[in-house]
């Protein structure tokens, strides 16, 4: 790394502009990548990230600006012309073709082919070494659409470094995969930096920069704000560069919650997923959940609102104790409890309708008289609801698909202030958003408790574990490792709970 940071420049821009009706989308920007280095761009949406690659791709033309790769300027005419320079870019939506096999989908475009017929030995064989050098084992005959997601996304890098690549793009490279499947990827980018390939690494998971990158850059509102090296950086100094606020104003104090208990929980059980779990959980407190994939702490969230047949334990709501298994969805959401899952797409949202249908679909009786729907009313208070999340929307009319990540994210929590909800159960409510629609639900969930009611935040996110909680529940393997709060409540003691050290401890013992 030492080395790539002290080459000159592999690919470097100078002044990049460019601009679209109504919005100046890069302005002014100096950026460079060094052969040897992963160099993550950052921001908040809008910030220009998605711009910058799409210029260095070739799908756009700069308005002003000029590029030099190799020291030598170039004017990138096109994708193709990029790709001939040696510039290649795995976007978050991949381009392979589902139907065709892997080894098709490698050389789609760019076939190997002698007096008009195929030469399909030849491409096999390099089509498993590039597979081999992505650390992918594969059957290069396998069609695409029988490959899990992140096998695919294994073949669409090789795709990209199949031939001789200079600098590689990575567009939000672990949104589909696991924690395992990133470490992965950490890796692969290493070996390919160590052969001497320039990536350039775009990302809204700040965590991840400190595993892979060398030097990181903040992009907002279209202008370059700070290149720094990843070590002399940490992650409330990015938040800072990357929202022009203050680490304090996005986290403040929280205030004190009140005696009164709203949520009595004794020995929660979910199959072998989850042990015996405890607590109280009174109004305007915000309690986290922590832990590992797999501790059992969407499990628990799961539980908690019913969905988890398997369930045993008591969960008494103001009062009024229920047996866990019998806990009904329909019921707790007439009781005043709201359940938030982790993938807004796949569980909550209803992408193909309206802002304002999704909003209100958990609360149509509000709106209803005589069995119709008072479509006024219910733009009016959907309408409100756009104003106080600040989700950015030219409309409630518009279909909830073409909204960007965070924007759906706050549509969904919206659905929990039309009702009188009293209990809150947010599971991974930032995860594939970036940092100022994640500062918008910070402020959203402060709210909440703020005005009495009782939130349930499980996160993987530490800094939301460690600042926006009034306590925190580690889980370990479904173990309840203990509940932390005040001066516990740092960092070394959640982390070395994330990995079982107080069973550890008491083993030992």
């Amino acid at each position: 790394m030492s080395t790539a940071v002290s080459q000159p420049p592999l690919l470097r821009v100078e002044g990049l502009t460019k601009r679209f009706p109504g919005v100046l989308a890069l302005d002014g920007v100096d950026f460079e990548l060094r052969a040897g280095e992963v160099h993550a761009v950052v921001g908040e949406n809008g910030a220009g990230k998605s711009t910058l690659v799409k210029v260095l791709a070739g799908s756009f033309r700069p308005d002003r600006g000029r590029l030099f790769l190799e020291g030598r300027e170039v004017v990138i005419r096109g994708p193709h012309h990029a790709s001939v320079l040696g510039i290649r870019v795995v976007f978050q939506e991949l381009s392979l073709v589902p139907q065709l096999s892997v080894v098709e989908n490698l050389f789609l475009g760019r076939e190997v082919a002698r007096s008009g017929l195929l030469r399909k030995g030849i491409m096999l064989r390099r089509a498993v070494e590039a597979l081999s050098l992505v650390g992918a084992a594969l059957d290069p005959h396998a069609p695409v659409r029988e490959l899990r997601p992140a096998q695919r996304y294994l073949v669409e890098i090789a795709k990209a470094t199949l031939a001789d690549v200079r600098v590689l793009i990575l567009d939000e490279p672990t949104a589909s995969l696991t924690a395992e499947e990133a470490t992965r990827l950490f890796e692969l980018c290493r070996t390919l930096q160590q052969s001497g390939v320039a990536i350039l690494y775009v990302t809204h998971r700040l965590e991840e920069l400190f595993a892979v990158a060398t030097r990181v850059t903040v992009l907002r509102d279209g202008r370059h704000i700070v290149t720094l090296p990843i070590a002399d950086v940490d992650q409330r100094r990015l938040i800072t560069y990357m929202t022009g606020r203050e680490f304090r104003e996005i986290f403040p104090p929280l205030e004190a919650p009140r005696p009164a208990v709203r949520l009595r929980v004794r020995d929660l059980t979910v199959g072998g997923r989850l042990q015996a779990t405890s607590f109280d959980l009174r109004a305007g407190e915000i309690l986290g959940v922590g832990g590992l994939i797999g501790s059992g702490k969407s499990d628990l969230g799961r539980a908690l609102f019913g969905l988890e047949p398997e369930a045993a334990g008591t969960v008494a709501l103001d009062g009024a104790p229920s047996d866990a298994h019998r806990l009904d969805p329909r019921r707790l959401l007439r009781q005043g409890v709201m359940y938030f899952p982790p993938d807004r797409r796949k569980e909550a949202l209803v992408l193909c309708r309206s802002v304002a249908e999704n909003v209100t679909l958990a609360a149509l009786a509000r709106f209803e008289r005589l069995g119709l729907l008072r479509k006024k009313e219910e733009r009016r208070a959907v309408h409100g609801l756009v104003g106080r999340l600040r989700i950015r929307v030219p409309g409630t009319s518009v279909r909830v698909q073409v909204l960007s990540g965070g924007n759906q994210q706050k549509v969904m929590l919206a659905r929990g202030l039309v009702r009188d909800v009293r209990v809150f159960i947010c599971d991974e409510p930032t995860q594939g958003i970036d940092v100022g629609a994640k500062v918008d639900v910070y402020r959203f969930i402060r709210d909440l408790a703020a005005q009495g009611a009782s939130v349930i935040l499980i996160s993987s996110d530490t800094a939301e574990i460690l600042h926006l909680c009034h306590r925190v529940l580690i889980l370990y393997r479904g173990i309840p490792m203990g509940i932390l709060a005040g001066e516990e409540l740092t960092e070394e003691n959640v982390v070395r709970n994330y990995f079982g050290a107080r069973l550890a401890e008491v083993a030992h013992a």
